[in-house]
């Protein structure tokens, strides 16, 4: 089987959604999708009970990207995935399907919507070779841990099966 391993955001280590397997709705067709970085609609205040303020699309998508960054510690790049260790042997894997597809773009964009269970739930999108035509996108869903956002591991398998990549922390 082909794996193609272009995945910047295995975040975010691989981040998102599903395409089947792994349970959300994703959208093969493309279309033209920006991520909205207006502060208009800022951060809501958290909740007494631990929950972190609800971020923007930009604030997640700046989240997503931080992981990306070479020089940060493996600790902090899994912290931002829930149950993260899982993903720790995919890490070089990572950094590979950067080298490898440069093109590839993806981000978050608006609506960042608040569940009310502790949960919230953003649109990703992913262009693995940087067009719209092969754009694909699908719900997220960040868990609040710990006063911070992560992105479910369902939803790192599911980006991962987006990207035409398998992982054992998915299986």
């Amino acid at each position: 089987m082909r794996r193609v391993r272009n995945i910047p955001v295995i975040a975010a280590a691989a981040l998102v959604v599903t395409l089947s397997a792994c349970g959300s709705n994703v959208e093969n067709s493309p279309e033209t999708i920006q991520v909205t970085q207006n502060s208009a609609t800022s951060s809501k205040a958290g909740d007494p009970t631990g929950t972190p303020p609800v971020p923007t699309a930009a604030e997640l998508e700046k989240q997503m990207r931080s992981v990306l960054k070479r020089g940060l510690p493996d600790k902090e790049r899994l912290d931002l995935i829930e149950d993260g260790n899982a993903f720790k042997s995919n890490i070089p894997d990572l950094f590979k399907a950067m080298d490898e597809n440069p093109g590839a773009k993806y981000g978050i964009k608006d609506p960042v919507e608040e569940q009310g269970d502790g949960t919230l739930t953003a649109t990703f999108w992913l262009q693995k070779d940087g067009t719209e035509a092969s754009e694909r996108t699908a719900q997220v869903i960040f868990i609040a841990q710990d006063g911070k956002w992560r992105v479910s591991k369902n939803d790192v398998c599911a980006i991962l099966q987006m990207a035409d990549y398998k992982s054992k922390a998915c299986e």
